[in-house]
């Protein structure tokens, strides 16, 4: 029976994904057909609705998070801050070194925004444009940028996914992005060198388009608009509450905006609350976006998901799914039970809030100590659901980018974590506890 509602949960995802219907229309179905199973193992309706506030409440704290997010997006992209940042970006890349530099271009921005999407949308898609300008096979570039956009979802304090795990494991945001940088230094310069020899395999023709100009219509920028980008930075290494970081960086751009950009005051409660719309049409393409209102579809996805861990809990769903991975994981804390975990739920949910949210519940009992689950969880799932070619983490970067889904195979660093996590998995952790 449990298998059944799953299995139909999994045609209720995709349904929602070929027929381009919102994922919450999903989830909420999914609900129903979770709560039923439980009501149908005699739950009681009392004992159903505690489990799914159980689950929110496990999550409420980064709720107030998304809300600093939306408006530190919004305000960035008033501000210049990522016109700029991608501005300089291009600059300093070469054609001859297209690929790494188009890697750590996105690595550098994604780790600043904490967002895959939003870097794919600026950084990627204008990466993208380079590449194909260059006449490099779309398969390579569309790699390097997928990569490059999900290095700061794993280790960006910004990160939603990094701040859903640190909710979950009840961990420290900051210390877990230190154990990322810990366990994830080998595949990074290993990319950087595979990236690095297709570049010099392929050999580059033509120059990097000026991108000064286009920017120019819509902005003034100078080396004041890194001011927000720097003050996240500061801020993080003096360990300054995530939120408090968010706040102060997004007041500094704020203040951009009304000094530098020429934004009307009476604009700026519309740009936090709805986001940022460029007067320049082609400017807006890239830019476009942001806004308190742009993180409701995702807390509505992370609320519901969360439900399910609460349901999950409460009755027998996932207890053949458990067994199977408990079987197969080996020693307790070996990473090759997340490593499952995470391939599974991840083509199961088909997002990755879900799948992190799942795999936390099936794999928690494999790793009692609470930073070295959380550094499982953001070297598994939160890469693979990226790799799986009909979940949102990859359908929606690449179809920005115009990219293959074939790119799946050239994203080297979200292959290479999890399998030198495999390799070399408890000295570099031991070292960093």
């Amino acid at each position: 029976m449990a298998l059944l509602v799953l299995f139909l949960f999994c045609i209720l995802l995709v349904g929602t994904l070929l027929t381009g219907h919102s994922l919450l229309w999903a989830l909420g179905a999914g609900y129903c057909l979770f709560a039923g199973y439980c009501l149908s193992c005699r739950l009681s309706p009392g004992r159903v609705f505690r489990a799914s506030l159980e689950g929110i409440r496990t999550v409420l704290p980064i709720l107030t998070t998304f809300v600093c997010i939306g408006m530190l997006t919004a305000s960035w992209r008033a501000s210049g801050t990522i016109a700029y940042l991608v501005d300089c970006s291009l600059q300093l890349m070469t054609p001859a070194l297209f690929l790494p530099c188009a890697f750590l271009a996105n690595c550098g921005l994604s780790y600043l925004l904490g967002s895959s999407f939003a870097t794919a949308a600026t950084m990627g898609v204008i990466s993208m444009s380079v590449g194909m300008a260059l006449n490099q096979p779309p398969l390579l570039t569309g790699g390097a940028i997928l990569s490059g956009i999900y290095f700061g979802d794993r280790c960006s304090p910004m990160s939603t996914s990094a701040l859903l795990v640190s909710t979950v494991t009840k961990t420290n945001i900051y210390a877990n992005c230190r154990t990322m940088w810990a366990t994830g230094w080998p595949a990074l310069l290993a990319s950087v060198a595979a990236y690095a020899t297709g570049a010099l395999v392929l050999h580059a023709e033509g120059t990097i388009p000026d991108t000064g100009a286009l920017f120019a219509r819509e902005y003034t920028l100078n080396v004041l608009t890194a001011l927000p980008a720097l003050l996240i930075l500061v801020l993080a290494l003096c360990k300054i509450h995530v939120r408090t970081a968010m706040l102060v960086s997004t007041l500094c751009a704020l203040g951009l905006c009304l000094l530098l950009q020429g934004t009307n005051p009476a604009d700026i409660p519309g740009l936090l609350l709805c986001g940022y719309t460029a007067r320049d049409p082609e400017v807006g393409r890239l830019f476009d976006g942001g806004g308190i209102s742009s993180m409701l579809t995702v807390a509505g996805i992370v609320c519901i998901s969360s439900t399910y861990a609460g349901l999950f809990q409460a009755s027998d769903l996932l207890h053949d799914l458990k067994a199977f991975l408990h079987k197969r994981a080996g020693r307790p804390g070996s990473f090759t039970g997340f490593a499952l975990a995470g391939l599974v739920t991840s083509a199961i949910a088909c997002n990755q809030t879900l799948a992190v949210l799942l795999t936390w519940q099936v794999t928690k009992d494999l790793e009692p100590d609470p930073a070295r689950l959380a550094s499982n969880l953001e070297d598994s799932v939160i890469l693979l659901s990226a790799l799986v070619p009909w979940s949102i983490a990859c359908v929606i970067p690449l179809s920005m980018l115009q990219a293959p889904h074939s790119a799946v195979l050239a994203a080297c660093y979200l292959w290479l974590v999890p399998l030198s996590r495999l390799i070399l998995p408890a000295p570099v952790l031991t070292r960093r506890s």
